[in-house]
């Protein structure tokens, strides 16, 4: 019968005695019924198939190209008075069309506002980060007039603003 037909794994000849022991044979060769064989071949082709699939599949959509969400061109009011006129959107579309070619133009003039903020709050942010630094390395030093550390730090920055620097927090630090 095949359901308990045994396979040999490679590695021992049924004619010649082995050298190691019965428990190690057995420890070093497992035996697998043929059924269980064949289940477990059929499930390695089912994968190797399925992953094929999906290797084709990926394929074809790395080709395909992206499509960009198309954002209609801002419309002139008087573009959108001669389609009116035609016929082809009503008053009310017009005036629709109007409201949200101006909210994307608040929206993007907004973003980069935003933007441009949260870059001068990370740059303020480093810059106290940074006079923390120093005030921790030097103390009270530079708050004191007539320290040395502060007329060093004077020098250096009347130097910076005399090459052309701009005068503030920025020059400051650099």
């Amino acid at each position: 019968m095949a359901d308990t037909e045994q396979l040999e794994i490679p590695g021992t000849d049924d004619g010649e005695e082995s050298a190691t022991s019965e428990s190690e044979e057995e420890k070093q060769t497992p035996s697998v019924s043929l059924d269980d064989f064949n289940a477990l071949k059929a499930q390695l082709d089912a994968g190797r198939t399925e992953l094929a699939e999906m290797r084709g599949r990926l394929e074809e959509a790395t080709k395909q190209p992206v499509a960009a969400k198309e954002v209609p061109r801002d419309l002139t009011r008087a573009e959108l008075r001669e389609m009116v006129d035609r016929g082809d959107i009503s008053e009310e579309q017009m005036h629709d069309r109007l409201e949200q070619q101006q909210e994307r133009r608040l929206e993007a003039k907004l973003a980069g506002r935003l933007e441009q903020h949260d870059a001068q709050s990370k740059g303020r942010t480093m810059l106290q980060e940074t006079f923390a630094a120093y005030r921790e390395k030097l103390g009270d030093s530079i708050d004191t007039p007539g320290h040395p550390n502060r007329q060093r730090l004077e020098r250096e920055y009347k130097d910076l603003i005399m090459a052309g620097f701009p005068a503030g927090d920025q020059t400051e630090i650099t």
